[in-house]
This record gives structure tokens, sequence and C-alpha cells, in this order.
């Protein structure tokens, strides 16, 4: 009787250690579902073809501009072109902006798409383009970033979709080949000089440069595109060109088509530029200047509308020496400015001669040349000041 029920016993607690513990219930949240992108919505084809037919007869200034405003293939720009802009300070949602690339056909494979999504997250609120610089980087000819992505920028990527969809239509080719752009003066880096700031500025399509800095001297040709099936082509070689020597700066220039601009820090000593006026002697340069541009991520230049050079012919300047105005001055330019809004016309009879002291900067030369500007003068003289001992 003790076996059986020992037996009994040992039976009962294992059919009890067998038994799982009955479990609530899991209960599962309803998923939100995925916005739905919007289909774009395609602009008007009308007033896409006039912005065509007038981009050639525009300021190179205005070209870019009015093209992104009349033609918009895969819908408004805006949210590509603001996406800098926190969407906190106004500026467009994160989920706008990828409607936006993804109704342009915006990326080459769903690795591009993480790649651009990353780094737009980083970047939005600061002053860089590297999202666009990723995304060329990564689809090249896709989206005309070859042979490099030193242009790639929001108004970049919308001309690379206008030229593809308007070489598709039957007038479409004709209009594109009128069109000739001027690209921003970018490094491989993506980055151009910081350019001085001129009162009058004239916007200019100049084929060509010399571009002077603190250690060298390089000339080339200005980037400009053209506009196709392919995207946006690059016309030029790519800036800032070869590295010239002082000594061989005559013979570069002759082969440069003209007009040359001269591009130089702003904040750099103007006397380079005066030595390499004086190795030019009567062959003139005209001062990039910043431009203004109204589309984010698209750095313009212009000129300041005077012609530089190293000398002039003796046999055309005045006799009297009154009929020439001589001004000398440094890192400031209040003093010259003066000088040129009191001097009478009479003062303007031959090109002004404006001698650089050693403080002289890119900047305080740009402001002279912009009162000069207001006095109608087309050629100034430009050398190094001469000191004279105390």
């Amino acid at each position: 009787m003790r076996r059986i029920a020992a037996l009994v016993l040992i039976a009962a607690a294992c059919k009890g250690k067998g038994k799982e513990p009955e479990k609530e219930p899991i209960t599962v949240p309803p998923h939100l579902m995925p916005e739905k992108v919007p289909e774009p919505v395609a602009g008007d084809w009308a007033v896409c073809k006039a912005a065509l037919e007038a981009s050639p007869k525009l300021p190179p200034t205005k070209q870019v501009a009015a093209l992104l405003t009349g033609c918009m293939p895969c819908g408004d720009w805006k949210p590509l072109l603001e996406w800098q802009t926190p969407n906190e300070e106004g500026g467009p949602k994160q989920k706008d902006i990828e409607a936006a690339m993804l109704g342009c056909k915006a990326y080459c494979d769903p690795n591009a798409k993480m790649r651009f999504t990353s780094a737009l997250e980083d970047a939005r609120g600061n002053n860089n383009r590297r999202p666009w610089r990723v995304l060329g980087e990564f689809c090249k000819a896709e989206l005309s970033a070859v042979p490099d992505a030193r242009f790639m920028s929001a108004p970049y990527f919308a001309l690379d979709r206008i030229a593809r969809d308007v070489a598709k239509r039957p007038d479409g080719p004709k209009l594109l080949a009128a069109i000739d752009l001027v690209l921003p003066a970018a490094s491989v880096t993506g980055a151009g000089l910081e350019l001085a700031q001129s009162a009058v500025t004239k916007p200019s399509a100049a084929p060509s440069h010399l571009t002077i800095t603190v250690d060298e001297i390089r000339a080339g040709a200005l980037p400009h595109a053209k506009l196709g099936a392919s995207g946006v082509t690059v016309t030029a070689e790519m800036y800032p060109g070869n590295v010239v020597k002082p000594a061989d700066l005559a013979p570069a220039y002759d082969k440069l088509p003209a007009p040359v601009l001269a591009f130089l820090p702003k904040k750099m000593g103007a006397q380079k530029l005066a030595d390499v006026l004086a190795a030019l002697k009567r062959r003139p340069l005209q001062l990039a200047v910043q431009a203004t541009s109204t589309l984010p991520g698209w750095d313009q230049y212009g000129a300041a509308p005077i012609d530089l050079v190293g000398e002039v012919d003796p046999a055309t300047l005045p006799k009297d020496k009154a009929q020439r105005l001589l001004l000398t001055f440094g890192a400031t330019s209040e003093d010259a400015i003066k000088a040129i809004a009191a001097a009478p016309a009479a003062a303007f009879t031959g090109p002004p001669e404006l001698s650089l002291l050693p403080e002289a900067t890119t900047e305080s030369l740009a402001a002279v040349l912009g009162a000069l500007a207001y006095k109608d003068v087309k050629t100034a003289v430009i050398v190094r000041a001469k000191r004279t001992k105390p």
C-alpha cells in the first residue's frame, strides 16, 4: 500500500510539473500606414517653353533662376531648393523633400537613396551641399555629375531633370541648343574663392580666367554648361586650370579668349594683382566680384566693369597731371572714395592710377573700382605704391 501511494504521488508531481502556466494574450497595436507619396504635378509646358526661349536673352546671373521658375517637369522645386532650411525655421518637411526626390526619380538605386537621406539629416541648417555631392558621387552620369560632383546642388539637379525632359519634346533640342549657362567657379572640392563685393557689378559670361592666390597663379577656361538629352554637359576644362609661372604670364594670357577675369580671395593682398598686371603690361583684366544669387547652393560671380592694366601708352595720357586722378590707398578705401566723389570731371580725362600699399586687399580695391564705375571710368592702371622714406 505504501508503494502504491508513493507511485500515485510521483505521478501527480510529474503531471503538475509538465503543465505550462497560462499566459496573457498578446495584443498587437494597429500599424500606422506610411503616407502615400503624392504624384508630382508637372508644370505647364507652354510656360517652360517661354522660359527656354527667353533664357539666352537674359543676363548670365538670371538664366538659371528663370529656367527653374518656368520649367517644372516633376513638380515644384521649392522643397529641394529650400532643403537647407530646417522645418522648425520655415523650411520644408523631410517627407516633402523625399516626395520631391522620388517624383523626380532622383535615386539611381536604393543605396543612393540611403546615402542621400543619411547625409541630409546632418546637413540641414548648415551651409554645405554634402547630400547632393554624395548623391552625385554615387550616381555620376545619371545626374550629370561627371567627371566629378563639384557642381552638385539642388539647382544643378533641377537643371539635369529639366534638360532630360525638354530633350524628349519635338522642339526641345533646338530650344536647348541656344542656351549657354555660366557655372560656378568651383574647384574639385566643390568650393570656390570667397570674392570681394563691388558697389557696381556687371554680369559676366567671360570665357577665361586668371586665378591668383598667395601660393600660385592659374589660367584656364571658366566652366559653362550646355543642356541636352544626357542632362548637363560642362563645356570647359575643370577650374582652376593650369599653374602659370610669373615669367610665362604674357604668353599664357595671349592663348586665352577675351575677356579674362581675375579671381582673387577678398582678404588677400592686392599687390600681387599689381605684379601680374605689370607682367601683362597693357593686356587688360577685369576683377571678378561676388554677384547676388537667389538660388541656394548656386554661387555666382560678376565683374567690376573696369579694365585693369599695368600700363597705358603715355601718348594717350593728358599732359596736365591735374587731368588725371592719382590715388594711393591700403586696407581702407574711404579716403580714396571721397577723393573720387570730389574730383572734377577734368580729372577723369585720362585713366586713373591706383597705387596699392602693402595693406591693400582685393576687398578695398573692389570698393574703389565701384566708386570709379559711378564716374563711368572704363580703364584704370594698377601699380604698387612707392614707399617714401620718412
